[in-house]
């Protein structure tokens, strides 16, 4: 039984009644994939608080080394065979590049094996591949300037994680899925304003990491002004989100009188149930049933 009348989670869904997300995260037309009612925040879902101690980003590694370095810095539970499949054809696909893995991965030998595998499928040497531990923040951030472009996950990547990167001027390409968890990245770069790194497909994915770091003058100026877009941008106005979901809150608070009011558990239930169906029903849903075919009775 739940201890509160309402309640709503944040990024991800399951057992909740309310979902809280943005246009980009869980698209209009999604909406009827949720059980929960989708609250979605002007501005983006996100918020956060840039680190005060970030060293100013340096120029490009590709303009010293002569190479393109990729990083991963997802959770390595994210990196699935389909993913890794992909990055393999990025690094491929760009010559003499090479590709930093950092985390747990670094210690996990069985994936670190299934990576280099397949790379080398892909004819990537195990000289190009190198696997990194995890690091204190201050190191990570430091670990980011030796980075010319991070990939995301693909069916599942980073989202607030990927500020980190982005604040050290270093660009994120990532793409778009068909669920909320599979849309972080694209909730991230486009309230920032960099749709053009946010891809519908897989095929896309690796054209713009491919092209994206061919331009080592692109590249500086993305270093130099990344940090400047976030600054300007909603997802550092905490006041923005906090407003909302007050809102929000006072809404939900105001819809659910009858099941704080319900005298009994099983009224309450019943009230809950009503209050559940009441808000599926408000969203406009779309019922697909099957042609019949040709001559069919």
């Amino acid at each position: 039984m739940q201890e509160v009348p309402v309640g709503f989670k944040w990024f991800a869904g399951g057992l909740f009644d309310g979902l809280l997300a943005d246009g980009v995260s869980v698209p209009l037309d999604k909406t009827g994939l949720y059980d929960e009612a989708v609250f979605r925040l002007d501005g983006g879902q996100w918020c956060w608080d840039p680190p005060l101690a970030a060293p100013a980003p340096d120029a490009p590694p590709a303009m010293s080394q002569g190479y393109v370095t990729y990083g991963v810095c997802v959770r390595s539970f994210r990196l699935g065979g389909a993913c890794l499949d992909a990055l393999a054809r990025i690094v491929a696909a760009t010559p003499a590049s090479t590709i930093r893995f950092i985390g747990a991965v670094s210690e996990d030998w069985p994936l670190r094996r299934d990576i280099r595998s397949r790379m080398h499928a892909q004819g990537v040497g195990a000289g190009r591949v190198f696997f990194d531990p995890f690091v204190p923040h201050a190191a990570y951030l430091e670990w980011l300037a030796r980075i010319d472009v991070v990939l995301d996950a693909i069916h599942g990547g980073g989202g607030l994680s990927l500020l980190d990167p982005l604040w050290m001027g270093v660009p994120v390409v990532t793409l778009a899925g068909e669920w909320a968890g599979a849309r972080q990245g694209a909730s991230v770069l486009v309230a920032l304003g960099l749709h053009q790194w946010v891809c519908d497909d897989e095929a896309g994915f690796r054209a713009t990491a491919v092209t994206l770091p061919s331009d080592q003058a692109v590249l500086a100026e993305h270093r130099q002004t990344l940090r400047i877009r976030i600054r300007n941008s909603p997802l550092v106005d905490g006041r923005r989100l906090a407003l909302q979901i007050e809102k929000i809150c006072t809404q939900l608070k105001a819809d659910s009188a009858s099941i704080a009011a319900a005298p009994d558990a099983k009224a309450r239930t019943r009230a809950h149930a009503q209050w559940a169906l009441n808000a599926w029903l408000a969203w406009p849903r779309r019922l697909e049933l099957p042609t019949p075919a040709a001559g069919a009775t």
